[in-house]
């Protein structure tokens, strides 16, 4: 047996059929993507966290002369900085850059005027 043969004469998508087409390609894709990027963007939130205030308490420490204490104090806080930051994110209270706020957040006044 073999498939049916297309109807002769059926009419072919026109352009604004196939521009819905791959508008909607493209919406599938990015939102196949958004997970993946928030979680990128967590990881790298954590890390340089960790690595901005260990960095800020080895030049504190050097600065001093009081030896690794400072150091790892700021590695201790910058850890507690990035999981706070994954949490906010996780939690929908800080987005993308010029995203607008989710439904849990209070939007500021001049935003709630535009």
């Amino acid at each position: 047996m073999t498939a049916p043969e297309p109807a002769r004469g059926a009419p072919s998508l026109t352009w604004a059929d196939r521009y819905a087409k791959g508008r909607d390609a493209t919406q599938t894709r990015r939102e196949f993507w958004a997970d993946m990027d928030s979680g990128w963007i967590m990881m790298a939130e954590f890390v340089s966290a960790t690595l901005v205030w260990g960095g800020i308490g080895w030049l504190v420490d050097s600065w001093l002369g009081t030896g690794p204490w400072l150091m790892s104090l700021g590695f201790v806080l910058g850890n507690a900085a990035g999981f706070y930051l994954i949490y906010l994110r996780s939690a929908g209270r800080i987005g993308r850059p010029g995203s607008a706020p989710t439904a849990g957040t209070q939007a500021s006044e001049t935003e709630r005027t535009r």
